[in-house]
């Protein structure tokens, strides 16, 4: 039997840990199975407090698994806050142990770039500061659809930049898209808390996730919704 040939995309995926990372990887492990051979696409250098790496051997030996740099803007926070922290601490030593206190600088320092990246994710980062790898992603997965002669698209999100590359990837490579939504998106309860007095990102992301309604060929979820 032919088997066809499927590209996961997937920013949750093995080393990284979790629950969100679960559900892909079983996909992938047992699509074999049923007729289907996968290839994946996944982040390379991802910020993520979870980590398993037991979970790289369940990653079926014939799957290839591509995997592309992005830029985090939680690591670029958390990296200037060790910096403003570690300046305040030589200056606080030098001063004989008089100046800014840990709590204070971490207050100041940390504090104003946690401040300016919630302004960021709630004003420019739309849907999710993860989009900042939807660029390189949609170029190298061109070339790696191309490379491997896929049959069919899947994307899974969370982060829901994905779905958006995967409405790009669609368009552009014209193949089946399978959508599948971890959780939901603009029904979700968190998302919700990110429109309270930001009616302008619930438009762009009601628009960007009709459009993926319009466009996908079959969705996968495991969440009910009243959206109509």
């Amino acid at each position: 039997m032919n088997k066809g040939k499927v590209l996961v995309i997937a920013y949750r995926f093995p080393p990284q840990g979790g629950g969100g990372v679960q559900r892909t990887l079983k996909f992938v492990r047992y699509l074999n199975h049923y007729g289907w051979d996968s290839v994946v696409h996944t982040v390379k250098n991802p910020y993520w407090p979870l980590r398993d790496e037991t979970l790289l051997g369940e990653v079926p030996d014939h799957v290839r698994v591509y995997r592309t740099c992005t830029f985090e803007f939680e690591r670029l926070q958390q990296t200037v806050s060790r910096w403003i922290n570690h300046k305040s601490d030589q200056a606080d030593r030098s001063s004989g142990g008089g100046g800014i206190q840990p709590d204070e600088h971490c207050a100041g320092g940390g504090g104003v770039m946690r401040r300016a990246r919630r302004l960021l994710e709630k004003y420019v980062l739309m849907p999710d500061p993860q989009i900042a790898w939807l660029p390189g992603a949609f170029a190298r997965t061109l070339a790696i659809a191309r490379r491997e002669k896929i049959d069919l698209i899947y994307t899974s999100s969370p982060p829901n930049s994905l779905q958006v590359l995967g409405l790009l990837l669609k368009k552009t490579l014209k193949k089946p898209w399978v959508v599948d939504f971890r959780d939901p998106w603009t029904e979700g309860v968190r998302r919700k808390l990110a429109y309270i007095n930001n009616s302008g990102r619930r438009r762009i992301e009601e628009s960007l996730e009709h459009a993926i309604a319009r466009n996908a060929d079959h969705f996968i979820v495991n969440t009910l919704s009243n959206q109509k």
